[in-house]
């Protein structure tokens, strides 16, 4: 897959956490704030789409691994903020 692709999902996914860590906080948006959290993901993006095309090589059983965990921590942190931002309202 195209390390771009994968990327900008990190992005993405680094953006939605932020939108509803936001949502759940019932403060007013604050730029500066919502600002760090863009530069982690795109830390995050760039990373992950510069370290995707080290991984293939490497034996596929560790990646899948590496993945998984990533869309573990990812889902309980997504879940909890959602589950915040529902509570809130």
């Amino acid at each position: 897959m195209n390390p771009l692709w994968i990327g900008g999902a990190g992005i993405l996914g680094a953006l939605t956490a932020g939108w509803l860590g936001w949502m759940e906080s019932k403060e007013k948006f604050d730029v500066r704030k919502f600002g760090s959290t863009m530069i982690r993901g795109l830390f995050a993006g760039v990373g992950i789409a510069i370290g995707w095309n080290y991984m293939e090589p490497l034996n596929p059983w560790a990646v899948n691994l590496f993945v998984a965990f990533g869309i573990g921590a990812g889902i309980d942190v997504l879940g909890n903020r959602l589950a915040g931002t529902i509570a809130a309202r």
